[in-house]
């Protein structure tokens, strides 16, 4: 039974990933927290509501003791740590001096102040080394292979002193790979939150070694609930916390790129120095002495994750706004984003609160082009004038000399561009436009935003219900465009229609409505493997599926242009002529006609033999760059002069002219 007294408590690293979500736990459930976080890898924005807090190292034993002395506590969570294994390997002194020497700081303090219980964070994930049995228990005699662990283990037989020359009470718990919330894109522990940025911003995966590395992966809620359990659980005893589950990284690869819509396939690497290869934990202890059992699996704890992420990313947006709007100063920046995602309308929004202070003007990108723009920039000051400012929807549709007769007028701030595009701006827009304004990009939505989406639709139509199962099915009807949901819904009200069923979508739209987010990367994924088997009956019959069901006909045509490169490459060059006309014809007729070529290109393709020599080859240069540093020959440098032509190509090589 959970004991309801109120303690004072430390939690060391309490602004870092796990630390910053037991204090959030620790808060909630009434107890006094104080938290000591150096912020080299902590964020005091990720403590809400702000605990008291203290900026101090732990290896300042003179600093930690004024702390003891002033708050007197009840129970310390030790959680600040060096954690980085390569680091470790790189200087191992280091590593020792945070984790070892800092945790003997607070072991000294807590029994010179007579706390009740000593907590610490430990390792599991890289303690018990390479060779131990699978799942491993906490009976195995650790043999750790990185100076982190080595330096982890170190802290628990000081521990265990302590324990048995003091009486200090401890749990020590040892932790699989942890992930969840706030965790940073920092490190080899940290895969989870470096595979999150990474694919939601669509950036280059990299995995080091084969990807057949196995992990135990846990989330940070579960970990946060052991901790909280130990105040008046498992006395003097050292527990794993992990799932007992085995998740290779390249499976976690693909939970996470069917989860975040991620299209690249991953970049190896060499496998780094100090990392385990088999980390696996029996959880056994912690079930029977703790009463713990982990509540997420890979899946949910994954979504969880990501819907974090992209969430703390937009409401940095918004402060940013915000601040803007405060100030009455706005700063030049283009927003970009899927159509339909709200981008115009968050430029709209923010225009429609400083109009006050600003000459505003709207233009549209594919329709008004340079006259417009000079007429705006050149329209003359008066007594009455207000700094201008400028919104271009669809910004890339304009071209280079449209863009650059907005380029001085930005750099010398006599006016503040707005645009909004569908592109990324790093291709659409001239890179000396680019350097001159902030770039945002717009998130997808969270389950929770689009809840509160349908609860204002009914707060505005007021006999209008839309049923639970039918708000599922819009929100994969609509992929990612907002319009589209909104257009059917006032479409629906205009017609008199007050309840929205799935039948309702199932008649309206022609959508079918078991074709989800999870079933359209099951069937590319079908349909990519079939062409690479030369299954044509097969593939015909996923290419129709995905058609039929609502499919937008480009992103197959992508898809196949991508593997006519990728799987049949230089075994018939003619291939990816194929796939390429087949793409623009798509492009140019449109559903439903797109289906002959679509249908014609799949055949040939599955028709032709197959070689991926192309990917190989430029795999391996990648990777020779990745870890060697050249130069140019200097006899294929481009001369800039006659000198140089005459000094850095030999006249012997002209001969093969």
């Amino acid at each position: 039974m959970v004991d309801k007294n109120k303690y004072r408590i430390l939690v060391t690293g309490g602004a870092g990933f796990i630390g910053s979500n037991l204090v959030d736990r620790l808060i909630k459930e009434g107890h006094s927290v104080i938290v000591i976080d150096n912020l080299s890898t902590g964020n005091v924005e990720f403590l809400s509501p702000l605990p008291l807090f203290y900026q101090q190292d732990i290896r300042d034993y003179n600093v930690l003791e004024k702390i003891f002395e002033t708050h007197k506590f009840d129970y310390v969570f030790h959680l600040a740590a060096q954690i980085s294994v390569p680091d470790s390997v790189k200087d191992p002194n280091w590593d020792a001096e945070i984790n070892v020497m800092g945790t003997l700081n607070l072991l000294k303090l807590s029994v010179k102040y007579g706390i009740k219980k000593f907590v610490f964070s430990s390792t599991g994930g890289a303690i018990y080394g390479d060779n131990a049995p699978i799942p491993t228990s906490e009976d195995y005699c650790p043999h750790p292979i990185s100076p982190y662990a080595i330096s982890k283990l170190a802290c628990e037989k000081y521990i265990e002193f302590y324990s048995h020359q003091y009486d200090l009470n401890y749990t020590t718990l040892r932790y699989a790979n942890v992930y969840g919330p706030k965790q940073t894109p920092k490190g080899e522990a940290g895969v989870v939150a470096i595979f999150t940025q990474n694919m939601v911003e669509k950036k280059e995966i990299v995995i080091y070694g084969d990807g057949e590395q196995v992990r135990d992966f846990v989330h940070v809620f579960d970990v946060v609930e052991a901790n909280f359990l130990s105040i008046n659980k498992a006395d003097k005893e050292t527990i794993n916390i992990s799932t007992n589950k085995k998740t290779t990284v390249n499976d976690l690869f693909e939970v996470m790129k069917r989860k975040t819509s991620y299209e690249n396939n991953p970049v190896y690497k060499p496998e780094r120095d100090g990392d385990v290869k088999i980390s696996l934990l029996s959880n056994a202890k912690a079930k029977s002495i703790l009463g713990w059992e982990p509540k997420y699996d890979l899946e949910k704890g994954v979504e969880n994750t990501i819907e974090w992420y992209t969430t703390s990313l937009n409401e940095k947006l918004k402060e940013i706004l915000k601040t803007w709007i405060k100030n009455k100063k706005v700063r030049s920046f283009i927003i970009y984003g899927e159509p339909g995602s709200g981008k115009s309308t968050i430029v709209r929004a923010l225009i429609n609160e400083i109009k006050d202070y600003y000459d505003v003007f709207s233009i549209s990108g594919a329709i008004e082009g340079k006259k417009k723009i000079k007429d705006i920039i050149e329209q003359k000051d008066n007594l009455f004038s207000k700094p201008k400012l400028l919104f271009v929807d669809e910004i890339h549709r304009l071209n280079k000399a449209e863009q650059d007769t907005l380029l001085l007028s930005v750099e010398t701030g006599d006016l503040t561009l707005i645009g909004a595009t569908t592109e990324n701006p790093a291709i659409s827009v001239n890179p000396a436009l680019l350097s001159r304004v902030l770039v945002f990009k717009t998130k997808e939505l969270t389950t929770d935003d689009y809840e509160k989406l349908f609860q204002q639709i009914e707060d505005y139509y007021k006999d209008l219900k839309i049923s639970k199962e039918a708000r599922k099915a819009l929100i994969e009807y609509a992929g990612k465009d907002l319009r589209r949901i909104m257009n059917l819904i006032e479409t629906a009200n205009e017609a008199g229609i007050n309840s929205i069923d799935l039948e309702f979508l199932k008649d309206f739209t022609g959508y079918r409505l078991t074709y989800d987010k999870n079933a359209k990367y099951s069937f590319i994924s079908a349909y990519i493997k079939s062409m690479r088997g030369s299954d044509v009956d097969a593939a015909l019959l996923y290419l129709a599926y995905m058609l039929e069901s609502g499919e937008d006909p480009m992103y197959i045509a992508r898809r196949m242009v991508i593997l006519s490169a990728e799987d049949v490459g230089l075994a018939d060059p003619n291939a990816l002529n194929i796939a390429v006309s087949a793409m623009i014809a798509t492009e140019h007729v449109g559903y439903p006609e797109c289906y002959l070529p679509l249908s014609e290109a799949t055949i040939y393709l599955c028709s032709s033999p197959k070689s991926n020599s192309a990917y190989i080859a430029y795999a391996k240069a990648k990777e020779f760059i990745s870890q060697n540093n050249f130069e140019v020959p200097s006899k294929l440098i481009n001369p800039l002069n006659k000198r140089m032509k005459r000094v850095q190509v030999p006249s012997r090589l002209w001969r093969f002219r």
